[in-house]
């Protein structure tokens, strides 16, 4: 069982078409996109199933007319082209990197055996500017039963989908759409926004003959499959008196040799044949623009065909059918849901589905369509012959049998129009409606299955998941209301905890705070001229603070009026404490039950901000600035409260807060004491955390972390955090960037909004990782007992000799808390952990022998007095000073900070080691811990306390050493051009050699005159450096990395992966 399971899509992405899928029955069923994921509603069934699998969006979805299987492609790296069983929701078959950049655009033929794909434009070379060619490509399909295969794929596997022609579009005009001739699968016809070329494939896959002159295409000499021939009709407007729009869609006329291209005008140019008109060097056979027709009143995205008929779909909201004379035969004008960007029919899985018009009635299966507003829509063709159509035919979002328009203002027309379940038959039956289009950010209620939903043109709805968060009926919109007009750019949310309000920040400057039920306004506030970034609400209702763009920090609080008991907000004051951009402002509680406000800045530095004695104007205060990172570290990007900590651990009184950063770090900071209490390692499965929210699953009764980056990835993180990559995890959620992310009242939904409007909703089952981390703890419980019975087995010290010499033969397997076989695994290169042992071992051996000479000296201890050559007692242990030296024997080389960071972490890893132990239940999932056994060093306490054994020595260096190497020469270049401005400018970044060395000595983590003379012998074996160095000779001279290039690649073994 997966920890984060998608359980409902809401909205789609109308880009890439929709496909009906409905059966004899005709209830309505779909498949559209919604971003990366393939969505098949069924909504009599109530249910989505998702077909999951590409990392990137869907650009074009497509099926045969049987809908034996539907094939998906998308564009971006590692792009897929996959065929589906729509039945089973599982593939079929995929073909990895289809085209270098992906699929724009394709097409089935009409017997569903060819599939012709257009590649997505990519930019050709890093200067930009120029596009790669595109390419057309045709591919025969196997057979829709055939089992998964892979195109490309190892093992010798026959690709499952072969190229048979392929060719270069020529010139630089991206084509756009494809359609094959559906009564002659060798010919097609592409367009892009001002050309138009009709393609011909070679028959049985052998290259037709050479081309006239002045034509494209050719035979296909040489290796690759054979070309296309193509001939590209030119079109002069003022052969037709009038202007012509940019091209949207092309489209074969059906039972004629006519074409059709739909233009942004709402014209369509029909294309025939020359015949023997034809000029030199064309055939007969070429087609020609003959005439421009107008058919809407705005573009027509959409061209499709359905037996006899042309079928157009305007950015006016109508669909219409015109007969192969362009006379138009039937119109469905009431459906109002936006531009119409697609429309699928209803086949009933015949291999030719017919329309007609018979006794001046019209017939035509059921179809949907997509549109501009994310809605898809279920329309039953009868409706066109009147309003008599039984109201049993249509359905709601949800399943039940009724009547419904598009939504409740479009159903009133005001009179003139058809009324009643006629007029709501025509609207059709709305089966996917996006929430915002724009969405930018969401919040879910704290109490209830709902959640509010920004968009960025000013618009906030509240959505009644209820039941939908189970099961697949559409949400509802329970309200809704467009902000202020004098406000502009919605672009952040926030909500009271107790849901009695909702706060909105706008790119003017604007905060508006709405009642949370009603949605109606409360109060509008601007007290600054910059985008309002982000925005946090206290627990108790009465506090709201906001970020601007300008670094500002504002406070706007729930007071009385002046001379009244009546509250009001009222802006209390504005500071500003960063330098450069805040990535994170959040209210929390203290364990003391204090409210508190902090802000972090990319650059490291959080600010607490006064809270007590507040009045309307009265300002705000700093109460203190920290450093939260130690020099060196990452770029700070997200942080949050973190949750309680284990009731018998004695760190259980801190306020702590977790710090993320750009190094896949996870510092535990407590802004009372100032220090960074741990460090661990964060998720690594995507990019560096942006977002971090805390929760507590009533399912299971235990706290949690829910994280999102910038890009793609949400996860889940357990708590107690370790570092163990095993106690989290994350999904690509989205194929571009994150927008928004929120959990649930009760933990058990993941809300993440992506672009385009798309929200999917996330089932958490923290079961998975809980089962693991039970199974740890159970490990090094049982690991921990073992080493325990042999230091006290005996009471001559037998004991004792027993456990040091199962030390001495490696056979201590873990760490109290700790599972060693785990961190041994994590550390990723079992020579050196072997080696590590050992010196781990040596140096545990010479701390007993300076004990024991100490305890000789004083005559005391367990060794005083002992016979020359006693083997002296090993405890399992050293002393934390003795980590700096192993870790640079790892490979990890700390600066002065962050030694200070590890003897931090050891001493916080002891206070969760309570008094009287907790229960084996209570223990903190896998965490590896100080030992509070022996004591390295008699009579000291504190010594004992930050003695670690060889587990969490490996638990340490996990989680602090760094997860990729990212000194570049770039960087070094950097850093000598920053050095070389700040002492008056050096050509190419050059320095004196005395101010490098004074730079050494007295910035960053300094180091000393004696220390440096040490090292500078040791990499360059001279004591000084040459009179002028330069960023390469720094490089290669100095580091002794080689060329600036090596330099980039240099540190593999650190730079691994985790």
């Amino acid at each position: 069982m997966e920890a984060l399971v998608l359980g409902h899509v809401f909205g789609m992405s109308p880009g890439a078409g929709a496909v009906s899928l409905a059966g004899r029955g005709g209830e309505p069923c779909a498949a559209y996109a919604a971003e990366h994921t393939i969505v098949v509603h069924d909504a009599a069934a109530r249910r989505q199933a998702f077909l999951q699998g590409h990392r990137n969006a869907v650009t074009c979805l497509e099926a045969p007319p049987d809908r034996s299987f539907l094939v998906s492609a998308d564009a971006g790296p590692g792009s897929l082209l996959v065929a589906w069983d729509p039945a089973s929701a599982q593939p079929l078959w995929s073909v990895r990197a289809p085209h270098e950049g992906g699929v724009a655009a394709m097409a089935l033929s009409g017997d569903g055996r060819l599939l012709a794909t257009l590649s997505a434009p990519q930019l050709a070379g890093s200067d930009g500017g120029a596009t790669a060619q595109q390419e057309l490509t045709i591919w025969q399909l196997p057979d829709a039963g055939r089992p998964l295969q892979q195109a490309g794929g190892e093992g010798g596997d026959e690709p499952c989908a072969q190229r048979v022609a392929s060719s270069p579009v020529p010139g630089h005009e991206p084509q756009r759409c494809v359609r094959f001739n559906p009564e002659d699968a060798t010919e097609l016809v592409t367009n892009g926004a001002r050309r138009v070329y009709f393609w011909r494939a070679p028959r049985d896959g052998q290259a037709e003959a050479a081309a006239p002159a002045g034509r494209g295409g050719g035979g296909g000499g040489g290796e690759g499959p054979p070309l296309l021939s193509y001939y590209s009709p030119p079109l002069v407007a003022t052969d037709f008196r009038q202007a012509v729009g940019d091209f949207l869609a092309s489209v074969f006329v059906p039972g004629s040799t006519q074409a059709l291209t739909s233009t942004a005008d709402g014209d369509v140019v029909v294309w025939d044949e020359q015949g023997q008109a034809a000029p030199i060097g064309t055939r007969a056979s070429d087609r020609r623009a003959v005439k421009i027709m107008r058919l809407h009143e705005k573009g027509i995205p959409f061209l499709g065909s359905i037996g006899g008929f042309v079928v157009t779909g305007g950015a006016d909201g109508l669909v219409r059918f015109y007969d192969g004379l362009l006379r138009l035969c039937a119109w469905f004008e009431e459906l109002r849901a936006g531009p119409i960007v697609g429309a699928s029919f209803s086949t009933a899985g015949e291999a030719a589905p017919q329309a007609s018009t018979k006794l001046n009635r019209f017939h035509s299966p059921d179809f949907v369509v997509a549109t501009a507003h994310g809605k898809l829509v279920a329309v039953s063709a009868a409706t066109f012959d009147g309003p008599d159509v039984p109201a049993s035919m249509l359905l709601l979002p949800g399943g039940g049998h009724s009547t419904l328009a598009a939504s409740t203002a479009d159903t009133d027309d005001g009179g003139g129009g058809p009324s009643g379940s006629g007029r709501s038959a025509l609207a059709g039956q709305l089966l996917v409606q996006t929430a915002c289009p724009d969405a930018v950010d969401i919040a879910a209620h704290p109490s209830r299955p709902e959640a509010f939903v920004l968009g960025a043109s000013g618009v906030l709805q509240r959505w009644d998941l209820g039941n939908n968060l189970e099961t697949a009926g559409s949400a509802s919109c329970a309200a809704s209301r467009h902000l202020p007009a004098e406000c502009r750019g919605a672009c952040a949310l926030a909500a009271a905890r107790d849901a009695s309000f909702v706060a909105v920040g706008f790119e003017g400057g604007h905060v508006a705070v709405l009642e949370g039920e009603s949605l109606e306004e409360v109060a509008v506030m601007r007290n600054t001229s910059q985008p309002i970034q982000r925005l946090a609400a206290s627990s108790n209702g009465q506090l709201i603070a906001a970020v601007d763009a300008g670094r500002g920090v504002q406070l706007m609080a729930l007071l009385p009026r002046r001379g009244t008991s009546l509250l009001a907000w009222e802006f209390v004051g504005k500071a500003r404490a960063h330098e450069g951009p805040i990535v994170a402002l959040v209210f929390g509680e203290s364990p003391a039950g204090q409210t508190r406000l902090f802000s972090l800045g990319g650059d490291g530095r959080l600010a607490e901000w006064q809270l007590a004695s507040l009045a309307p104007g009265g300002g705000l205060r700093l109460v203190g600035l920290h450093d939260v990172a130690p020099p060196g570290a990452g770029m700070s990007t997200a942080m949050c409260f973190a949750p309680p900590m284990p009731y018998w651990a004695r760190s259980s009184t801190e306020t702590l807060l977790l710090i993320a950063d750009d190094g896949y770090k996870v510092r535990a900071y407590n802004p009372d004491s100032r220090t960074a209490r741990a460090t661990f390692l964060g998720p690594t499965h995507g990019g560096p955390i942006a977002r971090l929210l805390p929760f507590r699953s009533v399912a299971s009764g235990g706290s949690w972390l829910a994280y999102a980056t910038a890009d793609q990835v949400v996860g889940l993180i357990a708590w107690p955090l370790v570092g163990d990559p095993e106690l989290s995890m994350g999904v690509i959620a989205h194929p571009g960037r994150v927008a928004a992310v929120a959990v649930s009242f009760n933990g058990r939904k993941l809300l993440t909004a992506g672009e385009g409007g798309v929200v999917n909703a996330w089932s958490v089952d923290t079961s998975s990782l809980e089962a693991h981390a039970t199974a740890l703890a159970s490990a090094a419980a049982r690991a921990s007992a073992a080493i325990a019975d042999a230091a006290g087995a005996g009471g001559d010290g037998s004991g004792c000799a027993a456990a040091t010499a199962a030390h001495l033969a490696g056979a201590d397997t873990a760490a109290t808390g700790a599972d060693m076989a785990r961190w041994e695994a994590l550390v990723g290169d079992a020579a050196l952990v072997d080696e590590l042992r050992d010196l781990f071992t040596l140096v545990e051996l010479r701390e007993a022998e300076a004990r024991a000479a100490a305890a000789a000296e004083a005559e005391e201890g367990p060794l005083g007095g002992a016979p020359p050559g006693t083997l002296p007692a090993l405890t399992g242990h050293v002393p934390a000073s003795a980590l700096p030296e192993l870790m640079r024997a790892a490979g990890f080389y700390p600066s002065g900070a962050e030694v200070e960071a590890l003897v931090a972490h050891v001493r916080f890893l002891a206070g969760l080691v309570a008094e009287e132990r907790p229960p084996a239940a209570a223990a903190a999932p896998g965490a590896p811990a100080a030992t509070a056994g022996p004591a390295p060093a008699a009579g000291s306490a504190a010594a004992a306390a930050e003695a670690v054994d060889f587990g969490t020595f490996l638990a340490l260096l996990v989680n602090h050493r760094p997860v990729r190497d990212d000194v570049t020469q770039e960087k070094i270049n950097a850093a000598f051009a920053a050095l070389a401005a700040a002492a008056g400018g050096g050509a190419g970044g050059a320095l004196e050699g005395r101010v490098l060395l004074d730079a050494l000595q007295r910035g960053g983590d300094a180091v000393g005159a004696a220390e440096l003379q040490r090292i500078l012998e040791v990499l360059t074996g001279g004591a000084a450096l040459p009179e002028t160095v330069t960023p390469l000779s720094f490089t290669a001279d100095v580091l002794g990395l080689g060329s600036g290039a090596d330099a980039a690649g240099a540190g593999a073994g650190a730079g691994a992966w985790v």
